[in-house]
């Protein structure tokens, strides 16, 4: 009886054994596999933010008040691609969107173009294009001193001045603000008027030459680039010079 009650005991703790084993095997294998699939996702979660997303980067200074349209045109801007995770909040990925919009502040070389940087040219005021010291001036032009009809709202453009026989660049790289005609008017806050005029932003020496110039002088409006126009020569033009120059300068 003796013998049978020590082998009894003999199988049960083997089986309690064999049975703690097991389980402990078990274990080890379901901690392995969590341990796999967590590995799993986290370089699926590695791979999937730091895959390639298509946006537009600003290639230059893309002054405030630049028209989106002439972005792509002028070479503002380079479609390329960027890590998912650093991809701004409405990057902007398809030029199409800055169709008909204007820059709201200054976007510097190598920023992501986002949504929230244009707004549409037809809803902004002409006060919400000014910044700190920058004032808006309405100057009266013709037709074809102030290219009227060609110039429009979002344009740089470069104010040269007729006094006394004497022309010479006044103001350089000015911001079209808004142009009226004779038929009508185009601004940026969208009003109307039948005055032959254009309203530029500039600072307040900037106006004060503007308006001196327009009331005792002659005012040309010359279009240049939205970015990367460069700087113009300071150099006065009189009749003198204009006959004297040994070179004809070129059209560049």
């Amino acid at each position: 009886m003796s013998e049978f009650a020590e082998r009894l005991s003999s199988n049960r703790l083997f089986s309690t054994r064999g049975g703690t084993i097991a389980v402990g095997v078990f274990a080890a294998l379901l901690a392995l596999l969590v341990l796999l699939l967590y590995l799993s996702h986290y370089r699926s979660s590695i791979r999937s933010s730091s895959a390639p997303v298509p946006v537009l980067v600003a290639k230059q200074l893309i002054p405030q008040g630049t028209a989106g349209d002439v972005l792509g045109t002028a070479g503002g801007y380079d479609a390329t691609e960027v890590a998912k995770n650093t991809v701004k909040e409405a990057a902007i990925t398809d030029p199409a969107v800055l169709k008909g919009r204007v820059a709201v502040a200054d976007i510097y070389p190598g920023q992501q173009l986002t949504e929230t940087d244009f707004t549409v040219a037809g809803t902004a005021t002409l006060g919400s294009r000014l910044r700190g010291k920058q004032r808006g001036i309405m100057i009266p032009l013709d037709t074809v001193h102030g290219m009227i009809g060609t110039v429009v709202p979002g344009d740089r453009v470069d104010v040269y001045a007729n006094l006394s026989g004497v022309v010479k660049a006044i103001m350089q790289d000015v911001l079209v603000l808004g142009v009226s005609g004779g038929g009508g008017s185009t601004t940026v806050s969208g009003s109307s008027g039948s005055a032959t005029s254009m309203t530029l932003r500039t600072s307040p020496s900037g106006a004060a030459r503007l308006a001196f110039a327009s009331e005792n002088g002659e005012v040309w409006i010359v279009l240049r680039p939205a970015t990367g126009g460069g700087t113009i020569s300071p150099n006065p033009t009189s009749l003198q010079k204009v006959l004297s120059g040994s070179n004809v300068p070129e059209g560049k």
